[in-house]
């Protein structure tokens, strides 16, 4: 390290923590297996404007990852009590195309090792600080010592891996420098809202307890239970439990107000990150106002937990499972209205504080025009006021950065506007990098994003030509956020969303029938231009097998229903919405666990729907179930293509994942397929993405480009992308990281690159294949006015 960058990381310590390992020492590191594996680490002049640095090398051949250990694990004191705050390492190299990833190891008390993967999704060139926040949500794979999955304090520094892309091919090196661990500060109070009983949250009880209990939205939230001969649990739900983590939560409050009755006992209800069900104490409630209090963990209830891995750990972090609600036997009937509840907790100084967002819409989209609307503020959930220095970083889509720096207090509970920095010109993606800091130095780090785009959409017309779609779930969310994620994919230009209300959710018994809910979906979406592709699934309890009906969900709903059942709920559908829905697909990729009937049994399903729609109206489309994946069940596949094709008008395929899988099964065994239908009928890709997980958002935007782009080559007439919106907050489950947007409506770099297909490619006809040469695509569409090329390398 050189005197001038010694001096730089004096002067950032209070930003940037303290440095705790520095590479200079010799002998102090080495590669695990080097010689097998094609690699080596030694101590070396590194690029300016570092001195004395760590260089792990690679020769070729090489393994397709190295993992560079030190000879004797190092201690972090500030990780002796507790995993927190983020680890931060400066890495260099001149080959970045090389790097697929850099992981943090780290062993705990018992000699488990704990890999965490960072925040860097691509290494740029020259000098960069690659980070991994240290939460239990970022330790993403462990082994050894008890392997329990759990960072058991104290915990010591083991090393790095750092795994190869397919570039690798020649011999190359990486550079480290400087690893430094950033902590967030001493605890303090915090207080923030987790219900509010209002239309953002979508609240419901079992089926089979609606004759008990009703909710009612009015002034908050009343629920009326009617009398009960013996004491009866009424499992209360709301949809945002299962992504609403209460990390750091030391108490949880709800107020309520007993209307009418008595004796009724609400229980708190808590599951674990290993999949694990707590409860907690009950809690009665007087007439009039009250206000119920569960501590964490104090009040957990002794006795029985039920659920996965038993062992009776509350192993963070942990979710709300259900508000349970006891009605006692031969009580009177009683109401009770929940107006609020609050999740009270203990966290580090800075980690009370977080950056929002405002550009003038809830999808934080910055439209065009509308630029001065770009507001950053800091929000708090501490009881004290705060002050910290914030530092600010763009990031666009080609890894330029632009910052500022500036100093601000956020009051108790408050928030304070941040000056924005200067905005770049380019559209897409930003990402806004943050980091805090204050004057005991601590220091942490955040990532927000917004994108900046003429949106595609909404437009008026139905969509004819080539159809640009998005799969979403929609149904499953409150009112609130239903209405965002319709404005979230009209504006990014999607014409036809696929998505709906299931069989069970329009015909609870064989006698009733509720078609408010799709009925709303297929007006509101109308109404911005955009159509439903409805898919036909799944089967509701009452129609299922009866020897399926005792057993769990996942089996009685994918059995194969009565086919009178069947005919008259999808007659129904098509009198129903007629040509407001035009295409109708029969089951959600039948070729996997999604179908557990036989092959015969889904033939009848198809020929039965197939023949139910055409009596209402010949002219609507009847899909085959999209396929997931050829080789996992191809018998299966081709034996409804070929036995079955009298009963589809369109040939529905997915394959998620990279491009070239992709690729090779369009132009391999699809290919054969679809040369075997007479009449020719088209193929539509309706839900085929790749989650952001194993390739980032990069990766993400990519895959979209490549795939929708040769699926249109190859004759399709649309293509979907799966979905709209990531399921959840989880980092380590893709359902919670398929989105365009983010759970709380963040865009993804994926969102503006769909906007840019849409925006370029609508009303436009593919034209040809260019010859590039081995591995280089090139398609040419034209309109009326113009050309547009696509190519990748």
């Amino acid at each position: 390290m050189t005197r001038a960058t010694l001096l730089a990381l004096l002067c950032l310590s209070a930003a940037w923590g303290a440095v705790v390992e520095d590479f200079e020492q010799p002998g102090g590191w080495v590669v695990y297996q080097g010689e097998q594996r094609g690699g080596s680490f030694e101590a070396v002049a590194a690029p300016a404007p570092r001195g004395l640095s760590g260089r792990l090398s690679w020769s070729v051949p090489h393994h397709h990852f190295l993992e560079l250990q030190r000879r004797t694990a190092l201690p972090l004191p500030a990780l002796a009590t507790a995993l927190q705050g983020e680890l931060v390492v400066q890495v260099a190299s001149g080959q970045p195309e090389a790097i697929n990833g850099v992981s943090l190891r780290l062993v705990d008390r018992d000699g488990e090792v704990l890999q965490f993967v960072s925040r860097v999704e691509k290494l740029g060139t020259g000098w960069q600080a690659v980070s991994f926040p240290l939460t239990p949500q970022n330790l993403r794979d462990s082994w050894g010592g008890t392997k329990n999955g759990r960072a058991d304090p104290p915990l010591r520094l083991l090393g790095f891996a750092v795994s190869f892309t397919a570039a690798a091919t020649t011999p190359g090196a990486i550079y480290l420098d400087d690893v430094a661990l950033l902590t967030p500060g001493q605890e303090i109070e915090t207080v923030r809202p987790l219900w509010r009983f209002d239309a953002g949250e979508r609240w419901s009880v079992h089926e089979k307890l609606r004759e008990v209990a009703n909710l009612e939205p009015r002034e908050g939230l009343v629920l009326t239970l009617s009398p009960v001969a013996k004491e009866t649990g009424i499992p209360v739900y709301e949809r945002g439990f299962a992504t609403t983590s209460l990390a750091g939560a030391t108490a949880i409050t709800l107020r309520a107000e007993l209307l009418e009755g008595s004796g009724t006992r609400f229980q708190l209800r808590l599951r674990d990150a290993r999949g694990e069900v707590h409860p907690f104490a009950t809690r009665s409630l007087a007439a009039g106002a009250n206000t119920l209090r569960w501590s964490i963990p104090g009040d957990k209830a002794t006795g029985n937990t039920w659920g996965q891995n038993l062992d009776g750990v509350l192993d963070p972090p942990l979710v709300l499972h259900e508000l349970y609600v006891i009605q006692p036997a031969g009580a009177a009937p009683a109401r009770i209205r929940l107006l609020e509840a609050a999740l009270h907790g203990r966290k580090p100084r800075l980690e009370a504080l977080s950056l929002e967002v405002e550009t003038g819409n809830p999808i934080h989209v910055l439209k065009v025009g509308e630029e001065s609307k770009l507001a950053l503020s800091l929000r708090s959930e501490a009881a004290e006021p705060l002050t910290v220095q914030a530092r600010l970083e763009y990031e666009d889509f080609a890894g330029a950065v632009t910052g500022s720096e500036q100093a601000v207090t956020v009051p108790a509970g408050g928030t304070a506007a941040l000056r924005p920095p200067d905005l770049p010109a380019a559209l897409g993606i930003y990402w806004i990098n943050y980091t805090l800091s204050d004057a005991e130095g601590n220091s942490r780090r955040g990532r927000t994003s917004f994108c900046r785009m003429a949106p595609a959409g909404p437009t008026p017309e139905r969509a004819e030509g080539f159809l640009f779609g998005i799969c979403t779930h929609t149904e499953r969310w409150p009112e609130a956020q239903q209405l965002k994620e319709i404005m979230a994919a009209g504006l990014c230009g999607a014409k036809v969303i696929r998505t709906g209300v299931g069989w069970g959710g329009i015909q609870p018994t064989e006698e009733r029938w509720t078609w408010d809910h799709m009925d709303r979906l297929v007006e509101r979406y109308g109404q911005q231009g955009m159509e439903l592709q409805c898919l036909l699934a799944f089967t509701p309890q009452w129609a299922a097998p009866a020897e399926f009906r005792q057993a769990e969900y996942r089996v009685w709903s994918r059995k194969m229903p009565r086919l009178d059942a069947w005919r008259t709920w999808v007659t129904a559908m098509a009198r129903r919405y007629g040509d407001r829905i035009r295409f109708w697909e029969v089951w959600n990729e039948p070729d996997i666990g999604f179908w557990l009937g036989s092959l015969e049994e889904y033939l009848q399903l198809l020929q039965t729907a197939h023949d139910a729609i055409k009596q209402v109206d010949p002219k609507l489309q009847v899909m085959t179930g999209g396929f997931a994946i050829y080789d996992r069940n191809p018998q299966f596949i081709e034996a409804v293509v070929d036995r079955g094709q009298a009963w589809f008008d369109i040939f529905a395929y997915h394959r998620h994942g990279d491009f070239d899988p992709f690729r090779r099964e369009v132009d391999g065994p699809v290919a054969a397929m679809r040369a075997r239908l007479r009449p020719p009928k088209p193929i539509y890709f309706n839900e085929t993405a790749i989650s952001s997980l194993p390739v980032g958002e990069r990766g993400q935007a990519e895959t979209l480009f490549k795939k929708l782009i040769y699926a249109w080559s190859r004759g399709s007439m649309g293509y979907t992308w799966y979905d709209l919106r990531n399921d959840g907050f989880d980092p380590k489950d893709w359902e919670h990281n398929y989105g365009m947007v983010t759970n709380d409506f963040y865009p993804k770099a994926v969102y503006p690159a769909f906007n840019t297909l849409v925006s370029l490619l609508r009303g436009h006809q593919y034209q040809h294949e260019l010859a590039l040469g081995a591995d280089r695509y090139g398609f040419v569409f034209a309109s009326e006015r113009e050309q547009v090329v696509a190519t990748w390398a």
